[in-house]
């Protein structure tokens, strides 16, 4: 069932029901709480990382079969990478806070 939703703009929305454990409902609400977003802004949110990881592993999965498995140095250089891209992250997200 789709609603349109207006703030600023008006948008199509889809809504949901989704049933939790009680201790993750309250973890997810305490990570909305804390990033400053809705419930239903960070689950949003939550949705879009995953199904973006689901396509981004699908397309790895596609290279590697033309190209053969990652090496384990390609593998580490990637682990590299996102571990400074998550210290970046980590960083901004302090200076905002602070």
């Amino acid at each position: 069932m789709h609603t349109i939703v207006c703030k600023n703009v008006c948008v199509p929305v889809d809504r949901l029901s989704v049933t939790v454990s009680a201790e993750l409902g309250r973890e997810v609400r305490e990570a909305a709480r804390k990033r400053g977003v809705s419930l239903s802004g960070w689950v949003g949110q939550a949705i879009e990382a995953g199904l973006r990881n689901q396509r981004l592993g699908a397309a790895l999965a596609a290279w590697e079969a033309e190209e053969g498995p990652l090496t384990e140095e390609e593998l580490a250089e990637a682990d590299r990478i996102l571990d400074e891209a998550e210290q970046q992250a980590a960083a901004r997200a302090a200076r905002l806070a602070g």
